[in-house]
Formats: C-alpha cells, structure tokens, sequence
C-alpha cells in the first residue's frame, strides 16, 4: 500500500483536496450518511486516509498533474485491500473477531448517526447551565463565541452541501456562512504544515499508525492552502462541532471534565427520561450509607412496571492509543469498564438487600444495571465481564456460575447513542434490555437498540421536535440574509 500512496506526491494538492470533496458529497444525504446505499463505493474511513495521506505525502513545489478518477479509484483499493500485520497476530491469538469489532468502532462508527440528533445532545451540553457550573460561559471563555456559531456553521454548510444540485443561490449562501460565523470557522481551520506536525505528535513517525489513527480533520476540517482553503470532506464537520469542540474544551482540564460528567451529562440522561410515557418514577443519584460508610447511587434510576434500571454515566472516550493496537490501552479499557460493572453489580446487591429504598421492591431479577459511556470502547463484553468476575472473586466470596449469569444478563456497557436511539423514538430502554436478556446468545452484544424484531411506529420526542424545527428556522434565517446581501 504504501508504494502506492507515495504516488500522491506527484499530484497538486488542489486536485486531491477536490476529488476527495466530490467523494465525500456523494456519501452525504440531509439527515446523515448514507453508507448503506453507498455500500459498493467509496467507505468514510478510506476517504479519510487518503485525505491524511494527501496532506503527508505534498509537494507543491514539484507536484503537476491532476489526480483524476482512475488514479484516486487505484489509491482506495490499495488502502482498502491493506492488511495491517497485526490481523496475522490476533489471528494466532484467536482474538481476529473482538479486535475486528473494536477498530471498526473507533475508525467507522462516529461518523454515523442523525446530525440533528448530534447536535441536540452538543446543544445541550454546551449550554447547560446549573449552581454548580455555566457551560455557556466556559465555552466562550475558550473560543470567543457561543456555540450557536459553530453549530449553524456546520449544520448549514452540511445542508447545503448535501444537496446535490449546483447554483448560483447556493453560492451565495455558503459565501454569506463564511462570512458571517468566521469566528467558529477560523477555529476549525488548519495549514498544511500545522497539519503535518499535528500528525507526528498524536501518531509519531510510523506511517502504519496513520492508517487506524486519529485524524486531525475529525477537530479541524478545514485545511488552508497558499491561496485557498479547502474543505476535503465536509461532513467532518459535524464531528469538529460536537464531540471534537468537548474535546478541545476539556482538553488539560480534567476538574472540569469531571464537572460536566457529575452534573451535565447524568441531568442529560434524567432529562430525556423525563419525556418518555408510562415511566413510574425517575430518581436522580441519592446517597445511602452501610453502617458508617456513605456511599453514592448510580446516576439515573427507572422504575417501569415490575422492572428498575439503574444508570451509571461516564463522560469517558477511548485512548487514542487503542487505533495502534495498544495492549497497556486495551487492557485499560477492559478493567475501567470491568470497574464500573463491578461497581454497579454491587449496587444492585445494595438495593436488594435493603440499604437504599426506592418508592416500590423489585425484584432482583428484574432489576438491570447499564454503564452509559459517552463514547463506547468497543471492547469485548466478555472480556470484561470476565475481568469483573475477577475482581470480584479478589475482593470476596467466590461469585457463584448464578451471580455471574445474572451479571451478564442484567448488567450491559453500552455508549450514549444506543440509549438516544430509544429515547428520541419515545421508547424506554427497557424493552432493549429485557430482548437482550432472553436470548443468551447476545449477553456480549455491543449494540442493544438494533433489533429488527421490535417495531419502531414512536414519533420523536418533544425535544428534539422542538430543536430541529429550530435547527430549520435558523437556516432559512440565514438563507433569508443571505439573498439580502
């Protein structure tokens, strides 16, 4: 593969920041992505190492020829066909499987999924505000702007760039966008020798770890040429605008990481809670005590019928170092989540046995503990499950085969996006965790929500109603100021 990458260097960095564009459009629809019915073309993660790999591999000084659809069709199906050396390991390992479904996670996964419901969650976040913290104030004490800037900058470009039909009006638009939320978009924006240095500090010199690594256009997309500057794959925007801006704000910060996880984001969680029907009582994180010991409630408690969830929320996100196959990363992965199962198994035990109350006993059996990530690691399930059952054996009596069934069928990791995918269609969680439970053969599934057997006929919360009719407002606003110009 890399032979064939170093080809790169004979094209005009022009012409590659283009063809990559007109491939990256192709992919987009209104609402989101459209891998499926592009399933036979160009996948997002190839589209994105070759824009890495466009930016490394540049000459602009020696580079001449146009990189046209042949040549740019013959760099994908080399970066496609690539085979890392360490599948050969995992392989001799017996570990292909669960290291296959970790990397395409990392790589694959954050790019999907509805940009409004994307940004509703980031519009939350970034303008919650509490006794305890003003998220509107920390994010224009770090980038000299609301977050309204960056969000009607990205969803509207996205909008319009996802229309295929070109136009003079459309131009005008986009020239007015520029203009008017310059302030978020000279935030977004990197030179190609800034880009470069990025590269080699997050990923060092291995070029092979540029091929799963993070890519420096998830935070800033825009990269700025001598006389131009371009926007190679637009829909990376939405990522620079949500979970990359959390990034950037946080980044060094760890108090207030901390800060946003306690307050924002479990109040997040409670508040969609609050918009789903036939919900018998939400409770927010209590304390309760054994003997002396004050101990805290997971972070969002349900009960529904004869059933209780109790919610635990970690504003967690995967090492960078996991992309490169990290051993010292993976392991840590698996342990803090085996940590946090741990954690809530023992909750459980707590409340079954009597040491905090809620409005009405249920049953042990039906009682489920679910750790919401804010960021999945993708790790194996059953990897974790095991180091917890360790932990556990360490700390006390030898946990019964019983124990350990029930803490694989009624304990799940899951991230933040596969309970939205519920919540915002009006539907609990708890249908997904009853399924999961009675079908033994998917206790280690990454993914609750995606089960064809349950009809979805919910219209979407009021909420998000009510922010993407808001989302549609504004840009027609601009569309409006746009023809006034």
């Amino acid at each position: 593969m890399i032979e064939v990458i170093k080809k790169l260097k004979n094209y005009t960095f022009d012409s590659k920041m283009i063809i990559c564009e007109i491939y990256a459009q192709r992919l987009m629809n209104p609402n989101e992505l459209d891998i499926i019915g592009n399933i036979n073309g160009v996948m997002p993660n190839e589209l994105e190492i070759f824009m890495l790999y466009s930016v490394i591999y540049d000459d602009d000084d020696e580079s001449t020829l146009e990189i046209n659809h042949r040549d740019f069709s013959e760099i994908i199906t080399a970066i496609r066909n690539f085979r890392h050396p360490k599948w050969d390991e995992f392989e001799m390992d017996n570990k292909y499987s669960e290291n296959f479904m970790m990397i395409s996670g990392l790589t694959q996964f954050s790019v999907q999924g509805n940009v409004s419901q994307r940004f509703f969650r980031y519009d939350y976040f970034f303008t919650f505000i509490n006794d305890d913290i003003d998220m509107k104030q920390e994010f224009n004490k770090k980038f000299g702007c609301d977050y309204d800037h960056f969000r009607r900058f990205a969803f509207s470009i996205y909008l319009l760039l996802s229309d295929k039909n070109q136009s003079t009006s459309k131009q005008k638009v986009m020239t007015y966008l520029w203009k008017e939320y310059r302030n978020a978009a000279k935030l977004l924006k990197i030179d190609k020798k800034s880009y470069k240095k990025a590269v080699v500090d997050l990923l060092g010199d291995d070029i092979l770890n540029y091929y799963y690594g993070l890519k420096i256009q998830y935070l800033f997309p825009i990269i700025e040429g001598i006389n131009f500057q371009y926007l190679p794959i637009p829909y990376l925007l939405i990522n620079a605008t949500t979970d990359s801006l959390l990034h950037r704000l946080t980044e060094g910060n760890e108090e207030l990481r901390r800060s946003i996880g306690k307050n924002v984001l479990e109040q997040y969680l409670y508040d969609l809670y609050t918009e789903i029907e036939n919900i018998d009582h939400i409770y927010p994180e209590q304390k309760y005590y054994i003997g002396k010991k004050e101990l805290l409630s997971p972070d969002v408690i349900v009960i529904e019928d004869d059933y209780c969830m109790m919610f635990d929320t970690k504003l967690s996100v995967p090492s960078i170092r996991m992309r490169t196959f990290d051993k010292s990363a993976i392991d840590k992965a698996i342990k803090i989540a085996a940590e946090n199962v741990k954690k809530i198994f023992f909750h459980i035990n707590n409340y079954d046995q009597g040491h905090f109350e809620l409005d009405r006993k249920i049953n042990r059996n039906n009682v489920f503990g679910v750790i919401v990530q804010l960021e999945d690691f993708y790790v194996s399930r059953k990897e974790i499950y095991e180091t917890a059952r360790q932990m556990i054996n360490s700390d006390a009596a030898k946990m019964t085969e019983d124990e350990y069934s029930f803490m694989c069928s009624n304990i799940k990791i899951v991230g933040l996006r596969d309970v939205e995918q519920a919540l915002f269609k009006g539907q609990s969680y708890l249908k997904y965790l009853i399924h999961n439970k009675s079908n033994k053969e998917k206790w280690f599934d990454i993914f609750l929500t995606n089960v064809p057997e349950i009809v979805n006929d919910s219209t979407v919360i009021r909420s998000l109603e009510k922010f993407v009719n808001k989302e549609k407002n504004e840009f027609l606003l601009d569309v409006k100021a746009a023809k006034r110009m």
